[in-house]
């Protein structure tokens, strides 16, 4: 397997995934000093937004497109110094939008929101592609390489029964597919990796599994169920195989809009 996910640069504090034009995304990540669970009040935000918890911390994630900035017409054929002043209006136009998005957001959870860091980012897709090599804090992040370039020294992934292994870790999932408390369920599944994604087409809830043999997905695998089982009104969808783990896990990518993709991040070779 290969991994064939949208690549991406960090401008502080600005993500951007793909081209500085109508075909990329730029999103910003925050830190909440506290749990949120209040997502309908973000329903007003025309953006993907997306919580990562991950050992007791929260962090928020908006992404938007960057067709909305661009300017008409295409930039194909355009001269060097035109396109320069493409991308910097592109840029500045998302820059400002960004910046009054993360005012309402500090009205709307009522919460002093902490912009992430390169270092901070690094953090979170290292825990994401690598969470079992250590120490991440020691991993220093490039700003002139690319996200994954940071993230993956290695982009050889093998499929495996439970899911697939990467760096020497097996990564499986498993969808929270219906609930009726987002309290009830983050409460309970804190000590998991989670990602909540709130998107136009319902809100999904995944827990990210990681060790480094089956028997340990196996145990972690039965322990997410058996809570899962306890909350009333609750279900779930385990992945099947490496093909849909590795959906998943694309989809909860810190940071990535994955909704417009035509094709979820798997080529088997």
């Amino acid at each position: 397997m290969k991994l064939n996910l949208t690549d991406g640069h960090v401008i502080s504090p600005y993500i951007i995934w793909g081209e500085l034009d109508y075909r990329g995304y730029v999103a910003l990540g925050f830190e909440l000093e506290k749990d949120f669970h209040q997502f309908e009040k973000l329903n007003e935000l025309s953006s993907r937004k997306q919580l990562i918890c991950h050992k007791g911390k929260n962090y928020l994630f908006i992404s938007l497109p960057l067709a909305i900035y661009s300017p008409k017409g295409s930039i194909f054929n355009l001269p060097e110094f035109k396109l320069l002043e493409y991308y910097k209006e592109t840029y500045e136009r998302a820059q400002d939008e960004l910046w009054r998005l993360f005012y309402r957001l500090k009205h709307l959870t009522g919460q002093e929101l902490k912009l992430l860091k390169e270092d901070q980012l690094l953090h979170n897709w290292n825990l994401h592609f690598n969470p079992i090599i250590s120490p991440i804090e020691n991993d220093l992040f490039n700003p002139s390489e690319t996200i994954l370039t940071n993230c993956i020294p290695e982009q050889n992934i093998k499929s495996s029964t439970i899911g697939f292994s990467m760096n020497g870790c097996l990564h499986h999932f498993i969808a929270v597919s219906k609930f009726s408390s987002y309290e009830q369920v983050l409460e309970k599944l804190k000590d998991f990796s989670l990602t909540v994604n709130l998107t136009e087409n319902g809100n999904q809830i995944f827990i990210h599994l990681h060790g480094e043999n089956i028997s340990a997905i196996n145990q972690l695998a039965n322990q997410a169920k058996s809570i899962i089982h306890s909350i009333p009104d609750t279900d779930y969808f385990e992945a099947n195989d490496a093909k849909e783990n590795m959906r998943l896990f694309c989809q909860s990518v810190p940071g990535w809009i994955f909704e417009v993709q035509k094709e979820l991040a798997v080529a088997m070779s």
